[in-house]
Order: structure tokens, then C-alpha cells, then sequence
């Protein structure tokens, strides 16, 4: 225009799908308001602004900026009015993919959107009615974006009892989790005195409110042999092993619990236990592939558990490794049990490419808004980061 502009304000509010980051505008603009208080411009002027925000979920999002408030008259157009066809104001629309893009990327990689995961463990391979157990469990959201109301329900088997809260079902309530971080519970479980033999499963989902499917709920069980018999007239041994993960990667350690118990009805005398770890694993402690633990004589019903930490080595390839750990004593025979983890390759998240959004083939796709004086313009510039999420940067220019 040929007079100068006064009391200048643009709103621009990000869709509720992205999460406001930062903005250049040096206090002037208020990313709950959205309003960006421009202030005076005089005739041939232009101001801009860059916003981040960080984009939470898949889809196709449209973003709006209007000249909100200006002093004197302007022939062609009314500040505030939300009037699509005036040249005040003016949209663009942005479509948010998780993975996608090529250049070797599996599902999920460079997902703004979370992936939320959980693993499910018991202290013991086995145990005797009345007995308490400690169960726990890991939630991970393996994605970048943050994953809300995070929610856990545990269903325990017939004849199993919360210690703490009493019941057979319990919810926790995490609320939002962060990409890429974890949290884990632990609590006391009692099995019923009168628990007949035999396994049961106690089975835990976890679900979140937004997310894509199948990455918004994820279920793991723990399973515990319940066992009553015992031998007379001589030892009986028996043995359980678990692992703390039932995945991992090379170069990572891992927890292996051993649990044995003389069920028979003599004491078990010089009891040992022979743990022969898969090849490229090692025990923490010595280095060593092999490892014979001395637990002495068990009188009947005595219960020794063990719990060591074991190396996957960084040439470990991919595959399921099975770890066999068995009992002996003097004056019985030696049992033995296994425990199987998966190897897996460690998993790089990150877009080499953006998805195709209709835009050129640069990296950077650009939606431009074209205006007069006091008429705001949007760009959207979708920018990669391998660390973070997908980020949304808008330019407004006045």
C-alpha cells in the first residue's frame, strides 16, 4: 500500500497434531494464542517469522494464517474475519508419513509418530502354591513422537492375587511418554495355597491414545510353572531358567536367573549348576563362556536361585540363541532347562529420503502462500532429522 501500516497482528495456530517447538520472533509471538504481534510496518516493509513444531501423527493437516488486527482501512479486505477469499488470509495443507522412503527403510523409520512396546518377566520358572512371585514389566516407545495416556492392564491367571492391591486385574496409568524412553514395574504376586500344578500366564497390554495401528498397543505375557509333587525316599532336583529380554542386540548385556529347588525328600548333597553360554556370548564376570556355580547341599524344599549378567559379543549375527543350564548333584540325577533370546541387528531410524508430499524431489518440500502489504504468507518446510522427529517449519512473511 502507499501509507504506512499500524498495530499489526497475524494468527497462525498449529494444528493439534503438531507440537510447537521454537520461533525467531524474539518474544512477539504466542504459540498458544497464535497470535504473532508484528507491531508498525511502514510502506514497502515486510516482516517474517519461523515457527518449528514437531509433526505427532500421520496424516493430511492444513494450516491457516490471517491478518488478525491493523489500524486504518484496508479497500480489499477485513482483518479478523476468517473470510478464506480475502487476500488477508491463506491456507496450506502438509501430509505427515511414517517411513516410506526408500533408500533400504523398513516401516516406521523417521516416524514422527510413536511405537510403544512392552516386555513382560517373573523372577521364577516355577513355584509352589502360596508362594509370592515378583513380576515385572518394561514399557518402551520406540518411536520419536510422544505417545499419550499410556495405559497398562495385567490379567492374572485363576488363583493368583495382586499382594499389593488385591484382585486379579490392575491398570497403571502412565500418562505421555517422550519418544525413545522407558519405564518398568515391578510387583508381588501370591499364588492361591491350594494352586493345582501346572503353567500359567500372566498376560499384560499396553495402549496409547493416538498412534498408527499396529504401534498404538502391544501385549506380552510371563509364564510360571506352578508345581506340588514331591519324591520320597531320595532328592529330586529341578531347575528353571529365564532371560530378562527376549530380544537384544550385539555388543549389549543381558541378565540370565537360574531357580533350583529339591523337591524330593532327602537333602541333595554338593549341588552344582553348569551354565554353557551359545558362542560369542560371555559371562560378565570372567569372561568366560562356561560357568560351574557351587551351591551346596539342599535340604528337601530349598530353593537357590542365581542371577548373572551375560556379554553378547559385537560379531554376534542375527538369530535365536538358545543358553542350556544344568543341575547336578551327588545322589541324583542332573536336570537341565534353556533359555532362548533373539539376536537382532540394531535398528537406524531416520528418513535417508522425506516421503513423497507432492512437492519437488529436493529434500526440503515448500508450500508457498503469495500476498499484498499486511497479507501474511506461509511456507511449510518439512526439514529431516535423523535424531529427532519429522519437524514442520512455517515462515510467515509480511
Amino acid at each position: 500500500g502507499n501509507v504506512d501500516a499500524t498495530g499489526v497482528t497475524v494468527k497462525d495456530i498449529l494444528p493439534s497434531a503438531f507440537k510447537y517447538v521454537s520461533d525467531t520472533s524474539g518474544g512477539n509471538y504466542g504459540n498458544a494464542s497464535g497470535i504473532w504481534n508484528i507491531g508498525d510496518l511502514a510502506v514497502g516493509q515486510s516482516a517474517s517469522i519461523d515457527i518449528v513444531a514437531t509433526a505427532m501423527e500421520d496424516g493430511t493437516f492444513v494450516n491457516t494464517a490471517q491478518v488478525q488486527t491493523a489500524d486504518g482501512t484496508d479497500i480489499d479486505s477485513t482483518p479478523g474475519n476468517d473470510v478464506a477469499s480475502e487476500d488477508d488470509q491463506d491456507s496450506a495443507s502438509i501430509i505427515v508419513e511414517s517411513g516410506g522412503g526408500g533408500g533400504g527403510c523398513s516401516s516406521g523409520c523417521g516416524s514422527s509418530t510413536p511405537s510403544i512396546d512392552i516386555e513382560k518377566t517373573v523372577d521364577v520358572a516355577f513355584a509352589n502354591p502360596g508362594q509370592v512371585v515378583t513380576y515385572t514389566f518394561v514399557v518402551t516407545n520406540n518411536g520419536f513422537g510422544e505417545a499419550r495416556n499410556v495405559t497398562v492392564v495385567d490379567t492374572l491367571p485363576n488363583g493368583f492375587t495382586f499382594t499389593e492391591f488385591g484382585g486379579s486385574i490392575h491398570t497403571w496409568n502412565f500418562g505421555d511418554m517422550n519418544g525413545k524412553t522407558s519405564t518398568s514395574t515391578s510387583y508381588e504376586v501370591t499364588i492361591d495355597s491350594n494352586q493345582a500344578d501346572g503353567n500359567y500366564d500372566n498376560l499384560a497390554v499396553v495402549t496409547i491414545d493416538n498412534g498408527v495401528p499396529p504401534n498404538n498397543t502391544d501385549q506380552d505375557s510371563a509364564t510360571v510353572e506352578v508345581r506340588t509333587t514331591t519324591v520320597s525316599g531320595s532328592p529330586r532336583l529341578e531347575i528353571g531358567k529365564v532371560v530378562g529380554v527376549t530380544f537384544t542386540n550385539p555388543d549389549t548385556v543381558i541378565e540370565y536367573t537360574v531357580t533350583v529347588q529339591n523337591v524330593g525328600s532327602e537333602t541333595a548333597i554338593n549341588v552344582t549348576v553348569d551354565d554353557v553360554l551359545p558362542l560369542g556370548f560371555t559371562f560378565v564376570e570372567g569372561g568366560t563362556e562356561r560357568k560351574t556355580f557351587f551351591l551346596g547341599d539342599m535340604v528337601s524344599g530349598a530353593t537357590e536361585s542365581l542371577t548373572y549378567k551375560v556379554r553378547v559379543g559385537d560379531s554376534v549375527t542375527t538369530g535365536f540363541y538358545e543358553n542350556v543350564a544344568t543341575a547336578d548333584a551327588d545322589n541324583t540325577l542332573p536336570v537341565s532347562d534353556d533359555a532362548i533370546v533373539e539376536v537382532r541387528e540394531p535398528q537406524v531410524l531416520g528418513l535417508p529420503e522425506l516421503p513423497e508430499t507432492g512437492a519437488s524431489g529436493s529434500t526440503t518440500a515448500t508450500y508457498s502462500m503469495s500476498a499484498l502489504a499486511m497479507i501474511a504468507v506461509g511456507i511449510y518446510t518439512i526439514r529431516r532429522r535423523e535424531e529427532e522427529a519429522q519437524q514442520i517449519t512455517v515462515n510467515f512473511i509480511k
